[in-house]
């Protein structure tokens, strides 16, 4: 008679404890009800409240402000494309002091390279070039710079548009580069104020040297770069 009584409370306290269990989660706002749907503006963990809105996130101070003339000088990649290799990417405004040696042949088959007297010219010949025609590419506080490996005399361009061989920096010698990611070429240029407009001066050669403006460019201002010591 004991037991009997003693298991009927049993499962009268189990059942009453199931009881209390369905009800409670059936009336909890997150509960997964047939007559409630979840959504999350009913939750009391609703979504909305940890959102972070657009206008509460505060530019950094540290944030890099780049040049209003912002080149891709001294720019190289590591895909082989006809032979003119090129290495991982670098950016010489980050270390102004590395220098890189580059040799350029342009679209039209010609090496630019230093020719007699200092003059600039190109060549098909790879000897000469391999004599002449690697500059160290660099950067300095006063802009990007090509100088000749042989002669240690710079390439300048003149506002004019003239084209030479300078043996000391000067504003003619601050010289960018921009590239074409098309095909990987790059565009050697001077920048130059005319009546208060900023023009591009291009470099040409076709094999002598020139320079021309923007809409005017062709396979002969266009020039793959070789990074190394040869060309």
């Amino acid at each position: 008679m004991n037991t009997s009584l003693t298991l009927s409370k049993w499962v009268i306290f189990v059942l009453t404890f199931l009881a209390y269990t369905i009800t409670f989660i059936n009336g909890h706002p997150n509960a997964f009800s047939y007559s409630e749907p979840w959504t999350p503006t009913n939750s009391e963990d609703d979504v909305g409240s940890r959102s972070i809105s657009y206008d509460d996130v505060q530019p950094s101070d540290e944030f890099e402000e780049l040049d209003d003339e912002y080149d891709f000088n001294d720019l190289s990649d590591d895909v082989a494309d006809d032979n003119f290799e090129y290495n991982s990417w670098t950016n010489n405004k980050r270390n102004p002091n590395s220098i890189v040696d580059k040799s350029y042949k342009n679209g039209a088959g010609y090496y630019l390279i230093e020719g007699p007297n200092h003059t600039v010219i190109g060549t098909t010949n790879l000897s000469k070039c391999y004599k002449t025609g690697v500059f160290q590419t660099g950067r300095t506080n006063n802009g990007p710079f090509l100088k000749n490996k042989n002669s240690g005399w710079y390439l300048a361009i003149g506002t004019s548009g003239n084209v030479y061989m300078t043996p000391t920096k000067n504003k003619d010698t601050i010289l960018h580069t921009v590239v074409d990611m098309l095909d990987r070429s790059v565009y050697l240029y001077r920048i130059v104020t005319v009546n208060g407009q900023k023009t591009r001066l291009y470099l040409d050669i076709a094999p002598q040297s020139s320079t021309v403006q923007s809409g005017n460019t062709s396979t002969t201002t266009k020039f793959k770069a070789r990074i190394g010591t040869t060309c």
